[in-house]
């Protein structure tokens, strides 16, 4: 459901740092059909990129002015509408933007919404392209939103943000993009991401195996998964002189070539749901890594298959050259009942 929507113009020429302005648009935009499809376009896009910072306010609201004024938006208490907050985001925008020469302008939205019982904050920056219309036996030349090219993109979670609820680590996401110029961007959101390594990888660790259980993989296929995605990960930390950050692009398309934007989305899904969503730009936590680590073996009448934390956990032992599984499932231990139903 949208509350508020509008749409201003960053003027802007590329690689250059002088005439930077704004154009504001004199109203707010309807809800109506329009803005839905602007919504529901903006959405999916953001949701299936991959590349994505995560993080939360920056304390320095003097700096970093955009909670301070999205906050007097909300606030009831404070007499500032939401045309008012998103013109002071474009003079906000505006003023980041001439610190970047590699920054482009174009039609910058503003949606306040509400999904899945959260509220959200949305902005993003759309350039427009040349698209054309076959009507009546004519083709005619149109500009159009570019929806397939967003590259500045933010969002907050305004549900998480307010509720003051320490589980909430991270209520801001923003598209990274490739190189420095989306700094410019996370600085207008006012975003802290400083990344922590080692929750960071036990999150992944965690979703790349709760992935794995949704697809249903047999035992082959799970441990293939895990062990590509535990040596991927190390070839990242252990990269000498200068260890890699994690790319979720990358990632995805090395561990789960086929489909990779399946993996993307499970991924995108599960961190919004659980509140651990996965950043791009740590560098693996070796340590952290133990769960991918798979033990698997295959005879003619028999397979298993565990990991290093089963072995931590005393789920799984070694006595006397004999692997022990404790607490296996009653499944199992019904196969050895005598006494049970053929």
């Amino acid at each position: 459901m949208i509350h508020n929507s509008t749409y201003h113009i960053l003027v802007k020429e590329h690689k250059s740092t002088e005439n930077v302005r704004v154009i504001i648009n004199p109203d707010l935009l309807p809800v109506d059909d329009s803005a839905d499809k602007l919504l529901t376009n903006l959405t999916e896009r953001y949701r299936g990129r991959a590349g994505k910072g995560y993080g939360v306010f920056e304390e320095n609201t003097d700096s970093y002015p955009t909670s301070t004024i999205i906050n007097d938006y909300l606030d009831e208490d404070i007499l500032d509408d939401f045309h008012s907050c998103t013109e002071r985001l474009m003079n906000h925008l505006m003023a980041e933007s001439k610190h970047e020469a590699g920054a482009k302008g174009g039609k910058v939205a503003f949606i306040h919404y509400s999904e899945g019982g959260q509220e959200y904050f949305l902005v993003a920056i759309l350039t427009e392209k040349v698209g054309l219309t076959a009507k009546n036996w004519t083709l005619t030349q149109n500009d159009v939103l570019n929806f397939e090219n967003v590259r500045f993109a933010g969002r907050i979670n305004i549900s998480s943000w307010r509720s003051k609820n320490e589980k909430s680590r991270r209520y801001i996401s923003f598209l990274k993009g490739q190189g420095e110029v989306s700094n410019y961007f996370k600085r207008f959101m006012g975003c802290s991401n400083v990344p922590m390594a080692s929750q960071e990888t036990k999150d992944l660790v965690t979703q790349i195996k709760a992935f794995a259980t949704s697809k249903n993989l047999k035992l082959e296929e799970r441990a293939h998964l895990l062990s590509n995605a535990n040596g991927y990960l190390k070839e990242l930390a252990n990269n000498k002189p200068h260890p890699l950050q994690f790319s979720m692009s990358s990632f995805t398309n090395r561990v789960w070539p086929d489909e990779p934007q399946d993996l993307v989305d499970f991924f995108e899904q599960y961190g919004e749901e659980n509140d651990c969503p996965i950043s791009d730009g740590f560098v693996p936590h070796k340590g952290s890594l133990r769960g991918l680590a798979v033990q698997f073996h295959r005879e003619k009448h028999w397979a298993f298959s565990f990991d290093d934390e089963a072995i931590s956990n005393d789920e799984v032992t070694v006595e006397g050259g004999k692997v022990i599984f404790h607490h296996p499932p009653k499944d199992i231990l019904d196969a050895y009942d005598k006494g049970g139903s053929e």
